[in-house]
């Protein structure tokens, strides 16, 4: 189970745009913007949509939340 940090959006964004990190931390990630209310978490997402050249796959479940 997954504890999301409402008082840091920016914290998660960095960790789901980050390549460097691993799969399985940035999907985390992801679902956790999910948990936020807010217009910011849907441009956060877009951000990180842009920013990602490595995974369709990712790119996919970005697009799964936006939708």
């Amino acid at each position: 189970m997954i504890t999301v940090d409402l008082s840091n959006l920016y914290q998660y964004e960095e960790t789901l745009s980050n390549p460097e990190n691993n799969m399985a931390d940035r999907v985390d990630s992801l679902f956790c913007i999910k948990a936020f209310n807010d217009i910011e978490a849907i441009d956060s997402l877009i951000r990180a949509f842009n920013k990602e050249e490595h995974s369709q796959l990712l790119k996919h479940e970005i697009c799964y939340l936006l939708g």
